[in-house]
């Protein structure tokens, strides 16, 4: 089992290694928290709410800021929305890195944005 700083392979992230989620829309803008629950692009600032990491207990990506929230598919995994929720692991959190997409483990769904459309959230 990888230990902190070092890569999980079967993710494809580094094990507590702060990272940005960036899209690759015309803007580069970053993936963001805001309300402390809603997950939007943004320009970058650097924020720690702009940082996430991955979680090797819970194979989830928490965001740097609320420390006890991780990307979540809203509605348990029934919505296309993504938010940060309290971490439980559920399949619904838990994304790997493939290819440059973060992918859900369990049914394949991509992390994308919203009708492909670059706009400050």
């Amino acid at each position: 089992m990888p230990g902190k700083g070092e890569l999980n392979e079967e993710f494809g992230l580094y094990v507590e290694r702060p990272f940005f989620i960036i899209s690759t829309l015309g803007e580069n803008r970053f993936v963001d928290v805001v309300d402390q629950k809603n997950v939007v692009i943004k320009t970058p600032n650097e924020y720690d709410s702009q940082k996430w990491i991955f979680d090797q207990k819970s194979k989830t990506i928490k965001n740097v800021m609320y420390k006890t929230k991780s990307l979540d598919i809203t509605n348990g995994g029934s919505s296309n929305d993504l938010q940060i929720w309290s971490t439980n692991g559920n399949w619904f959190q838990v994304f790997k890195f493939e290819q440059n997409y973060f992918i859900n483990v369990k049914d394949g769904r991509l992390l994308e944005v919203k009708d492909a459309k670059d706009v400050e959230g």
